[in-house]
Formats: C-alpha cells, structure tokens, sequence
C-alpha cells in the first residue's frame, strides 16, 4: 500500500506539485535535522502544536524542551493544523505571545 500523496488523485496535490517531486520533499524532510544548533538560538519562541497531532506532540515537546526560551503551547481539539482546526485558541495563544512585554 503507498502512502497518501502517491493515492491521491493528481488534482489533490498542490498545484505544480507531481507525485514525484512531493516524495522527495518527504524523504528530505526525514534527513533534516538541526537539533545541535538549537541551543544557538536566543530568542523567545512559542511551539505551538494541535493535541490530536500525534505525529508531532512529542516532537514538539522535545522541541521546546532543548529551546533555551521556549513555551510549549498544546492547542485543545486542533489536529495537524491547529490554526484551522481551531483559530481562536490558536490565535489566542499566539497572541498571548507576542503581546509579551
């Protein structure tokens, strides 16, 4: 059995977006990794993540964990794209955010 992007049908990828090119977007997606260098960055950040993603909850809760100044935020009811599966918490948590003195 393949994986989604290779059922779906061609209309469902992103325009200008073949079948072929998305699996390599994927399998590079997998090398990427840049864990060594986040104890570099100094700015505050907000890791934000849907609590029915469970491809990324605990990625993003090792995420803000290794952040010298992170805050994790799990957005209630959001899946894999929290801001459209549930805006106002997101929106709420972002701008609780950045509403930081």
């Amino acid at each position: 059995m393949g994986t989604a992007a290779a059922a779906a049908p061609k209309s469902a990828l992103p325009a200008g977006l073949d079948r072929r090119t998305l699996r390599a977007v994927f399998r590079a997606g997998r090398t990427f990794d840049v864990r060594n260098e986040l104890d570099r960055l100094r700015l505050p950040v907000l890791v934000l993540v849907g609590e029915r993603d469970r491809a990324n909850v605990g990625l993003s809760q090792e995420l803000a964990e290794r952040l010298p100044d992170a805050e994790l935020r799990i957005v209630r009811g959001a899946g894999h794209v929290a801001n459209v599966d549930a805006p106002e918490a997101f929106n709420d948590a972002l701008r609780e955010f950045l509403d930081r003195p």
